[in-house]
């Protein structure tokens, strides 16, 4: 009995022999099994009895026995027949020697001689193609499939022949069906090399497929494969573009070779591609379409691919994968767009805003496995949108009504969009294992929209329409910058106080928004205003000269500060009536605190405020106003109150 440890294509087994005598007869046992826990279970054993035969003259023939027994490969119960060795003299014979799991089998039977003219033959049934790459640790490239025929062994012991011709109904490489497979093999001894010619056919006219020949070099251990392609599948380069590009598919027609050293493998030939991809950093799907993709040590190459966002947006993408021998992969990806859907991205754990952008500029994708950096330099078309939330709902607590009023020792300035300042960036912490970095060049035009959510719970939002450049620089590993000033040519404010005013403000042109870093504290510049048409001046209470007539009134908020903590102040703009008017109504509206209060009795009832009750629940009023009035005075004493 012995027993030693060895490594056997890096991965660690142990090795047990265990031999006997008994009654003429030599019993042995030969054990196996991988030590690493990782791996998949390779471990069994084989049996077999040997008996010398006497034949005359002092020589012996030899007789082997194998006992049945089993093994484990690649995770897979393999059992092992019972079957014999002859050996006489220069002569050996091979009777009923086999493997056999499920439905996968492997017999050898026949005669090796000196005389060549005998053969031994192996018949194969859905014998897997990787074990064989799976035991000598072959990954850079993987091949795949249940090989079904026959294998001969012809010639003699010195100089044997091996022909192979074998079915491959479901053959893969890299894990991409290449097609129903044919696949006739030569073993040419004296270079040590397995020469092959094979026809994988995707449609059973040959019409898409792949033709190959070439030779594996077992002594060298190198290989070249030529491939013809017609119109091949293109996923076998999904792990060589995996963290690029998403649900990656196409077919391309050309020759491609693969070749080198089988630890120093590469790709060369040309070959004109359909491709339909998912770029994730962006979350668009485009097809690429009659581009050029030429391999050449140490690249793919992507020239003149015409690139559709299937809306109607077009562009031309060229680019390069780089590699050293299949690893180490660096790409570097260009991108013309015409009214190209660019972005497409909702808010995530990761992202911090949505954004749709469709546009004319240029895209520029760089990066390697772990880092990813995207530049997007655009003039935004219609329906672009940009949407910035400055806090998560479940971060609102009981303090984050849109709008706050402080008391009298503060002269109760309206502190709208007032919250508890919550810190979005930086974050030192990602859940994606590659760091995503984001450049965002926005030359704004008011044909896209431009909208800051300041409160997700109650929905108040701006929503505008402008002009200037804005920077956006986004990474999961370091934060969110947002640079320049945003005119703002149109747009809306949805406003809201404490669940009793709901209305939808117009922002006025010439409003700003400025940036200069982080989002939240971005500087405001805005005047919006909302439109009473018909407020009566006598509820004013000012007496007879006022009478019943009606005014148009835009209420005005003057919204200036940063975005976390806004500051705001009100003003009344009075239209239909005469400059004394105007100035008895500003006598009467003569402190801050009478704005503040007028200006959400306007907003919230439609009409001033008065505090004559009398005058507002009398008789002619309605009953819903008069309630809607009740209901705007008791939120004014308890807001308003010093």
């Amino acid at each position: 009995f012995c027993q030693t440890v060895r490594h056997i294509s890096r991965r660690p087994f142990r090795l047990e022999a265990q031999l006997d005598t008994r009654d003429g007869e030599l019993p042995a046992k030969f054990s196996w099994k991988a030590l690493d826990a990782s791996a998949r279970k390779y471990e069994g054993s084989l049996a077999a009895v040997l008996r010398a035969l006497p034949r005359g003259g002092g020589k012996f023939d030899y007789r082997v026995h194998i006992e049945p027994t089993s093994f484990f490969l690649a995770d897979s119960l393999w059992q092992v027949a019972s079957g014999n060795v002859l050996v006489a003299g220069k002569e050996i014979d091979l009777q009923h020697i086999g493997v056999a799991s499920g439905q996968r089998s492997l017999t050898v039977n026949g005669r090796l001689s000196p005389h060549g003219t005998d053969s031994v033959v192996a018949n194969l049934k859905d014998m897997e193609v990787a074990y064989i790459l799976d035991l000598v640790n072959f990954d850079d490239v993987s091949f795949a499939g249940s090989a079904t025929g026959r294998v001969v062994l012809a010639g003699t012991v010195e100089d044997p022949r091996i022909e192979a011709r074998l079915s491959v109904p479901d053959f893969l490489f890299n894990d991409c069906y290449m097609g129903r497979s044919r696949i006739n093999g030569r073993w040419d001894n004296p270079t040590g090399r397995l020469f092959l010619d094979a026809d994988m056919r995707l449609t059973e006219d040959g019409s898409r497929g792949t033709e190959l020949n070439g030779y594996v070099g077992i002594k060298e251990k190198a290989l070249t494969l030529n491939k013809k392609e017609k119109k091949t599948d293109l996923r076998f380069l999904c792990r060589y573009v995996d963290g690029i590009f998403e649900d990656f598919r196409g077919n391309a027609t050309g020759d491609v070779k693969l070749y080198g050293a089988f630890k120093g493998l590469d790709l060369g030939g040309e070959v004109t591609a359909d491709v339909t991809a998912r770029i994730p950093v962006t979350g668009v799907t485009y097809q690429l379409k009659n581009g050029k993709l030429k391999m050449e040590p140490g690249a793919f190459l992507f020239e003149g691919f015409a690139m559709d966002d299937g809306r109607g947006g077009k562009g031309e993408v060229t680019g390069a994968l780089r590699h050293t021998h299949l690893k180490n992969l660096r790409y570097d990806f260009r991108v013309e767009a015409n009214r190209l859907l660019c972005y497409d991205r909702q808010k995530d754990d990761e992202m911090p805003f949505q954004c749709r952008a469709v546009g004319s500029g240029d895209v520029h994708i760089q990066g390697f496995p772990g880092y990813l950096q995207t530049d997007i330099n655009l003039r935004p078309e219609s329906p672009t949108t940009f949407v910035y939330t400055l806090t998560d709902t479940d971060q609102v607590g009981e303090n984050a009504d849109v709008f706050r009023f402080h008391d009298a020792e503060e002269k109760l300035k309206a502190a709208v969009l007032s919250q508890t300042p919550v810190t979005l960036i930086p974050r030192n912490t990602s859940p994606s294992g590659t760091e995503i970095v984001l450049n965002l060049l926005i030359d704004a035009n008011p044909s896209a929209e431009f909208k800051v959510i300041t409160d997700p719970r109650s929905g108040d939002a701006i929503t505008a329409y402008g002009e200037g450049p804005i920077r956006v620089n986004f990474s999961n590993r370091s934060g969110f910058e947002m640079y320049g000033t945003y005119n703002i040519v149109r747009g809306t404010y949805k406003f809201s106080v404490q669940d009793i005013i709901r209305k939808d403000l117009t922002l006025q042109p010439g409003s700003t928004l400025s940036f200069t870093g982080i989002p939240n504290e971005g500087r405001l510049n805005l005047k919006a205003y909302y439109t009473v048409n018909g407020a009566r001046l006598s509820d004013l209470n000012y007496g007879a000269g006022f009478s019943d007539k009606n005014v148009k009134v835009n209420t005005v908020l003057h919204i200036s500060g940063q975005v976390k903590a806004p500051q705001v102040s009100f003003d009344l703009d009075l239209s239909g009536i005469s400059e004394d008017e105007k100035q008895m109504v500003l006598r009467l509206i003569s402190t801050e605190e009478d704005m503040n209060r007028q200006a959400l009795y306007l907003l919230g009832v439609g009409r001033f405020y008065t505090t004559n009750t009398g005058g507002i629940e009398n008789g002619s009023e309605n009953a819903g106003r008069g309630q809607s009035a009740a209901a705007m005075r008791s939120f004014l004493s308890t807001t308003l109150s010093a």
